[in-house]
């Protein structure tokens, strides 16, 4: 019965796992979605929505991309990430800074602002459920990891903008942070999670160190 359970759990979070990776390619950060808001809350006339469109084509490709890149990796490199969303959205406040009054200039920041911030919340949301789909958890496992998954992310990602900042390529003291931010999670996981899951966490972890030393040290 409890196989019967966990596999029944499985089965949702990989379709909950599908349909956020096919929201990437979806409507969320469609340019004509985007198109269709900016017009809502701003208020533009058609002659400057059109001269909008492209830089929202634009900033649309590159919203879903960065995303993308994120969940194959499997972390985030947030100061990277950030930056990259924020050079997208000023090149498209360049291009319509003589078209847009102040107030509307205001308002574009403001809407480009909060969508990158929805798609760095994304792509960790992804990363969380491709997590939970190969621990195949349960739905009161899920329910009550979640937070946990949430913090250690977060602090991956910390440690990784750590790293972008102090321009530090030392694998080994790199290393040595993850491996005692895997030791604590390991520590919180051990009474909630079966043999079988504790071995995927532990092959995942090994997995996702090798990603990193690839991605950012070599």
């Amino acid at each position: 019965m409890r196989s019967i359970i966990i596999s029944i759990v499985t089965v949702v979070a990989f379709l909950m796992l599908t349909a956020a990776a096919s929201g990437i390619e979806g409507d969320e950060f469609d340019s004509e979605k985007m198109l269709s808001d900016v017009e809502r809350k701003l208020q533009l006339s058609q002659k400057k929505l059109q001269k909008l469109k492209p830089a929202l084509d634009a900033k649309s490709a590159e919203l879903k991309r960065s995303i993308q890149e994120s969940i194959d990796k499997g972390f985030i490199e947030l100061e990277k990430l950030s930056k990259k969303l924020e050079d997208v959205s000023k090149d498209a406040e360049k291009q319509m800074e003589q078209a847009l009054t102040s107030e509307e200039m205001m308002q574009l920041r403001d809407y480009l602002s909060n969508i990158d911030k929805d798609a760095i919340t994304k792509a960790k949301e992804t990363l969380i459920l491709e997590f939970t789909a190969l621990l195949e958890l349960t739905e009161e496992q899920a329910e009550k990891l979640k937070p946990l998954f949430e913090d250690s992310f977060n602090k991956l990602a910390v440690m990784l903008d750590q790293l972008s900042e102090q321009g530090m390529k030392n694998w080994d003291d790199f290393k040595a942070k993850y491996d005692d931010l895997i030791k604590n999670l390991r520590e919180k996981l051990q009474d909630i999670l079966n043999n079988k899951q504790m071995e995927s966490f532990e092959n995942h972890s090994d997995e996702l160190k090798k990603k990193i030393h690839k991605t950012v040290f070599i």
